[in-house]
């Protein structure tokens, strides 16, 4: 099984289009622009996206001036991608559950996000070194933002119905790209699986697929693993269809 980021990389943008990312995530730009409208210093807002990909999550503020924006993801074609759509950003190659890397010292943000519910690919003792970076990390009147797959698109068996993201003809090719996420070993473990098939008037189809673990988290399981780290957890409205948005800060 390959990487699903790589699979559907080339398709990225069709997949996940940008206008419609805006108008679902417009709370999130304006739960950020509200809290810090006058008390940062310089007026500048640090922000930091950790699992960035192609740096989607950043595109919320590229157009406000007043954004620093900061990328952090370990897969090189998907920073490229970020790169190229975001010249006024800054991304940098790391792994963010390296808590020793040199990316994590002697700096804080405004603003921290993980989007595309990329924080359930992590098992607990990751998360546990996440949040503790994240704490570590975070200006005091600082707010952590990030997503997880609403429960009722995990399937609760092992063949559940598969998903369609994507149908379109992209360069002559009629694309068809599916999700299916199914629990696995586990109550807490699943797997997700992406159908990538391609076709044109000349070939038989193709079809690729892409694995990657997932962990099922409530929100109940969050707020207590971010109790530990002395921070609240808020549910955040969007419009986003498969996943649901929180907010977390410290304790005051």
């Amino acid at each position: 099984m390959v990487d699903p980021h790589d699979l559907v990389l080339k398709y990225y943008d069709k997949l996940y289009p940008h206008r419609e990312f805006l108008r679902q995530t417009a709370a999130i730009r304006e739960t950020v622009l509200h809290r810090f409208k006058e008390s940062t210093a310089n007026g500048r807002i640090r922000t930091l996206d950790l699992c960035t990909g192609t740096g989607r999550m950043l595109s919320l503020f590229k157009k406000h001036e007043r954004f620093d924006l900061v990328g952090v993801d370990k897969n090189d074609k998907m920073l490229e991608l970020a790169t190229k759509n975001y010249p006024n950003a800054t991304f940098v190659r790391g792994d963010i559950c390296d808590t020793s890397s040199e990316l994590f010292l002697n700096r804080t943000f405004h603003c921290i996000l993980i989007g595309g519910a990329s924080i359930q690919l992590f098992d607990c003792n990751q998360r546990h070194r996440i949040f503790s970076s994240v704490k570590r990390l975070l200006a005091d009147d600082g707010v952590f933002i990030f997503d997880i797959i609403k429960s009722e698109h995990i399937v609760k068996g092992s063949s559940g119905t598969r998903e369609i993201r994507l149908r379109e003809t992209i360069g002559g090719k009629q694309v068809t790209i599916m999700y299916r996420r199914v629990l696995s070993q586990s109550p807490i473990l699943c797997k997700q699986y992406v159908h990538l098939i391609e076709r044109d008037d000349s070939e038989e189809p193709t079809e690729s697929i892409g694995e990657v673990d997932i962990y099922e988290i409530t929100p109940d399981s969050l707020r207590d693993e971010l109790g530990e780290f002395n921070m609240t957890l808020m549910h955040l409205p969007t419009q986003k269809k498969y996943s649901e948005f929180f907010i977390a800060e410290k304790r005051r």
